[in-house]
């Protein structure tokens, strides 16, 4: 896990980076965006003055609606170490593991993702500010548990207030 996330940093960094060359008005938000079974990531992001529009507001907790994906190339290796972890876990499922055992995997694999970008809001002002986030684009099963303490971990208390106000509205 410490090799994913030494990738992870690196490749936030250089998204940022990028961020900050294209000047879109501030960092809004930030999310690493995985599926499932862990086999894709990247990058998402809105910008301050999207944030800002109605559509922005609308949709400022859910990143895969965020105008900005990034990362696909400054992530890339980060995603092939993903994906070689995520082939581990299916294999061992596969030879009789048991589910508990794939969500433990898929648990360290967020937390290893949070710690990353922990790691660069430590010294990235931009970021540390903004949202920041770890989601699944499928969700179900443990991800919206991870992606709550992800968003808690991560960002402010009144953020993350914000956040459970906001995620109130879906759960019934």
């Amino acid at each position: 896990m410490k090799q994913l996330e030494e990738l992870v940093v690196r490749g936030v960094r250089e998204v940022l980076a990028e961020i900050r060359d294209a000047d879109a008005g501030g960092l809004a938000g930030f999310a690493l965006v995985t599926d499932e079974g862990m086999m894709t990531l990247h990058a998402a992001s809105q910008s301050r003055d999207f944030a800002k529009s109605e559509r922005g507001e609308e949709s400022f907790f859910m990143p895969v609606d965020w105008p900005e994906e990034h990362g696909f190339v400054h992530l890339d290796e980060a995603n092939e170490r993903l994906v070689e972890i995520a082939s581990e876990a299916s294999a061992r499922r596969a030879e009789g593991a048991s589910h508990a055992d794939y969500d433990e995997r898929v648990r360290a694999v967020v937390s290893c993702l949070v710690s990353a970008l922990a790691t660069v809001q430590a010294d990235d002002e931009s970021l540390a500010r903004a949202l920041t986030m770890v989601i699944c684009t499928d969700g179900g099963g443990i991800w919206y548990e991870l992606e709550t303490e992800a968003v808690k971990r991560l960002n402010s208390p009144e953020l993350y207030q914000r956040y459970q106000q906001w995620a109130a509205q879906w759960s019934d």
